[in-house]
């Protein structure tokens, strides 16, 4: 009994010793990128491959604190020390790895190849959705950012973002899960550049309006004015698009 008592502490030394490790070369990433705004650092970590493995690196992290949390609430046992430890080095690996795509997606090009390896869901899903960033305000922050700058292009990214349900989560952050500010306005002005660069807009604007409940019952007494201003020119750039429809099913205009 002893014997298999002492192997699993070796083995939960050894996943910490391995999460560790993964921490510090997430942490050198960052600054490796960050420091090298172009050459062949970035050129490297930019590779459909690393791309891939970065966006997987992301997915992992999410669903192992996912599983940690939902066994813990179903033994209604405390958080012990060990399970903190492992639940932040998860936590630091997912928002450096989503530090280096932020800084990386500064080119149409380079964005599109994010979105060919499956990164919108990931960040909607993995990132925003998360039950686990309900307590991680800088992994959230970071993941709206990110979110936001796949947004830029919208002209060539909406149709994609939509299908991923992007314009709810940036919604669902902008009013009510992002507590961080500076989170909360970048997915604010995701949602009004997903509406004002999409072509045609009319699919972006349908998923604004879809969850415009959430935009009516945000507490604007809480709320930044950034994010104010941004979900208002949103709903500006929104309402043509849908009274055109309203209009169109009334036989009161025409769809084209």
């Amino acid at each position: 009994g002893g014997g298999g008592g002492g192997g699993g502490e070796a083995a939960e030394m050894v996943a910490m010793e391995v999460l560790n490790e993964a921490v510090a070369a997430a942490k050198q990433l960052a600054q490796t990128v960050s420091e090298h705004k172009g050459g062949s650092p970035v050129a490297a970590a930019a590779t459909p491959a690393n791309l891939a493995l970065m966006v997987g690196l992301i997915s992992r992290c999410s669903s192992d604190l996912r599983t940690m949390a939902e066994v813990g609430n179903a033994q209604g046992a405390d958080v012990t020390d060990s399970e903190t430890k492992r639940m932040i080095a998860y936590s630091e690996v997912r928002y450096c790895i989503l530090q280096v795509l932020s800084l990386l997606a500064n080119s149409d090009v380079r964005i599109l190849a994010m979105l060919e390896v499956g990164l919108a869901i990931v960040v909607v899903e993995d990132v925003i959705k998360c039950p686990s960033t309900n307590f991680d305000l800088i992994g959230i922050r970071v993941g709206c950012e990110l979110l936001r700058n796949l947004c830029v292009p919208a002209h060539a990214t909406s149709s994609r973002l939509i299908d991923a349900d992007a314009m709810s989560a940036l919604v669902t952050a902008a009013t009510n899960k992002c507590r961080d500010q500076n989170g909360a306005a970048a997915a604010a002005a995701g949602c009004r550049l997903l509406l004002e660069r999409s072509s045609p807009r009319t699919p972006a604007a349908l998923a604004f309006a879809k969850c415009y409940d959430q935009v009516l019952a945000m507490d604007v007494t809480k709320t930044h004015p950034y994010v104010r201003v941004e979900l208002a020119r949103a709903t500006a750039l929104c309402t043509p698009a849908v009274v055109h429809l309203a209009l169109c099913d009334a036989g009161l205009e025409n769809g084209g």
